[in-house]
């Protein structure tokens, strides 16, 4: 197992891991489903969601496969620095340090979420359009809810996603870059990605 981590050429890159997350993310939908059908508000929604996916990470991670569905099909698994099965401590940890580094690149989305409510503000959008209300009427009563000018309110939006995407690219390049593809979190934990499955 060692000589296949010191093997740069084993290491899971930044597209093999990103559609490894997607399918993740489509596995957990009907959970996620589950949650929306449960919680009826919006923020302790998301925070059960986050609370069982680092759960759902933890065991994953943890388990004699060292994977989740994603990484699985993808053909990939987590180890130690050393190639070395992690504890459900340590996956823990990376679950925990995922969570916090999503969350450093959605803060500015986090930061309106918590404000304004952008789930109810889409709904106001979603029923001016079914009534056919004027996009001035709407835009009216959505600065009643916000209570900033409807332009100022955009450009936030618009800096919290700018703020994503330069976020995203940094963890991008971190990975993509190095010569053990291993982002800041994983250098954290002192995890690797490797490729191949465990039976």
């Amino acid at each position: 197992m060692n000589e296949i981590v010191q093997d740069y050429n084993n290491y899971a890159g930044f597209w093999r891991r990103f559609a490894a997350a997607i399918i993740d993310i489509i596995s957990f939908l009907p959970l996620y489903y589950l949650v929306t059908q449960i919680v009826s508000d919006y923020g302790h929604q998301a925070i059960l969601e986050v609370v069982l996916t680092i759960l759902a990470y933890t065991f994953l991670f943890a388990s004699p496969l060292q994977a989740t569905l994603g990484t699985y099909v993808m053909n990939f698994h987590i180890c130690d620095k050393e190639g070395g099965r992690i504890s459900l401590k340590h996956s823990f940890f990376w679950a925990v340090t995922w969570a916090f580094g999503s969350a450093l690149c959605l803060a500015g989305v986090i930061y309106l979420q918590s404000n304004f409510d952008i789930m109810a503000i889409g709904d106001l959008w979603k029923s001016c359009g079914e009534e056919q209300v004027s996009d001035i009427d709407c835009i009216k009563e959505i600065e009643d809810i916000i209570k900033i000018p409807y332009a100022n309110f955009i450009s936030m939006v618009y800096g919290a996603l700018g703020m994503w995407f330069f976020m995203c690219m940094i963890w991008i390049l971190s990975i993509s870059l190095s010569k053990d593809k291993t982002g800041f979190h994983n250098i954290l934990c002192k995890t690797r990605f490797v490729k191949g499955r465990l039976k």
